[in-house]
């Protein structure tokens, strides 16, 4: 009997190339996926899937599972194992690695490694729960203390931003055109909508040109009630081509693709770019090789810019950034705050995607960058049709901390220690 993964129908699942090609339309991107592509894009194991009936209706069944576990909330059930439940799948195989499965490595059950597709394993996990009447804590919608406490601040500085605009926040305020980056006025942190928030790390000081920038910066996920960290770094390596650095402050995203580009189609995944016209950046004009006062004051794009993206830097031991946001894949802090470690299935470049590092060992993925995309994908709200899911990212100054009590930079630090020190 076949898996089940991404690209696989139900043999009742028979679409015209019309059809197909609406189905895909809300997920792809017009460059990285031209009009005439309907293949699926497997970013896990680095592949293109084309369209494939299996008999029966083993994936409606599937994702009635899903749903009843707590991984599905928003199915279709229409025999098509697509994105989204292809990033259920993962998520499941996830929860039941670092939460069901002991440890120590004496359980008996099998192992699961969260790749998107449903072989033996998966399927003993699937009847495990359903015999068990389990369901996953990520959709309890139960918030945690820590959750409501990210809002509690995140509302605190949006007044105090407000009040006191920096002089980026100034600038967006003069601007003409702003694109998916916003004043503070305009800053919503509603519950019912994922934010991911991150914090930059002390770039505004020079850096020398051949000194590499550190991945130091913390990124919060909050979604469905509960709060994830994640690491990475938001601000580019020197370089000599006046790289960008994206403006502080609250910018609109959505579900996308990375490396869309013609010549780099064959390393495409998925990614966060800005929902509409681009985001504002600032430019490098000095030479300092961070985002400096003086940068700040003079190096404002004109427009917005389309390709600053939020995306996988491997295991975060270099910064891939030219001016993307790019969070690592070797570790997550969950919504228990317990540190997950991810390096034995999380790939370092990515031509490794879906090879594996040992033989009979897990498939290579993006690690917890992924568990990132696939909680986005999966829990935000579906929108109006044939529009791709939008969640809100903030990128906040260091000193925030010491401008608006609630959080320390201290805490920031520890959480940032802890997720670093997993080994590679």
């Amino acid at each position: 009997m076949k898996l089940l993964r991404l690209g696989r129908t139900d043999a009742p699942v028979s679409l015209s190339a019309a059809e197909k090609r609406k189905f895909l339309t809300l997920y792809h991107h017009p460059v990285g996926f031209p009009e005439s592509e309907l293949r699926f894009r497997d970013d896990s194991c680095n592949e293109w899937r084309e369209w494939e009936q299996l008999p029966g209706d083993r994936i409606k069944a599937l994702t009635h599972r899903l749903q009843a576990a707590g991984f599905m909330p928003h199915a279709a059930h229409d025999g098509i194992f697509g994105y989204v439940t292809q990033a259920a799948v993962r998520l499941f195989q996830e929860y039941v690695r670092t939460t069901d499965l002991v440890q120590d490595g004496t359980s008996d059950e099998p192992p699961s490694w969260p790749d998107g597709i449903v072989g033996n394993d998966t399927l003993h996990h699937l009847d495990r729960w359903e015999r068990e009447g389990k369901r996953s804590r990520w959709s309890d919608g139960q918030a945690t203390p820590d959750y409501e406490h990210w809002f509690s601040y995140l509302n605190d500085c949006a007044a105090y931003y407000r009040d006191h605009p920096t002089s980026v926040m100034q600038h967006l305020l003069r601007a003409d055109r702003r694109g998916d980056s916003l004043v503070p006025e305009d800053w919503q942190f509603d519950p019912a909508e994922p934010h991911l928030i991150a914090f930059r790390s002390g770039a505004s000081f020079r850096l020398p040109d051949k000194a590499d920038r550190s991945v130091d910066d913390l990124f919060v996920l909050l979604i469905n009630g509960k709060s994830f960290y994640f690491w990475g770094s938001v601000d580019a390596d020197p370089s000599p081509k006046k790289e960008g650095y994206l403006v502080e402050g609250q910018h609109r995203y959505r579900f996308d693709w990375h490396n869309i580009s013609g010549r780099r189609r064959t390393r495409i995944y998925k990614a966060g770019r800005p929902a509409g016209e681009g985001v504002m950046v600032i430019r490098d004009v000095h030479g300092h090789n961070a985002p400096t006062p003086e940068n700040r004051r003079d190096g404002f794009d004109r427009k917005p810019n389309p390709t600053f993206n939020i995306h996988w830097s491997g295991l975060g031991i270099s910064n891939w950034s030219a001016g993307c946001q790019v969070i690592s894949g070797r570790s997550y802090l969950n919504d228990l705050d317990e540190l997950i470690d991810c390096t034995p299935f999380t790939a370092r470049r990515d031509q490794d995607r879906g090879g594996r590092r040992v033989a009979g060992g897990p498939r290579l993925t993006m690690g917890a960058y992924t568990l990132l995309s696939d909680l986005l994908l999966t829990y935000t709200r579906p929108q109006e049709p044939g529009i791709k899911p939008i969640f809100r990212y903030t990128l906040l100054p260091e000193e925030t901390c010491s401008r608006v009590p609630g959080k320390s930079c201290e805490f920031l630090r520890s959480q940032l220690d802890r997720l670093r020190a997993v080994p590679h």
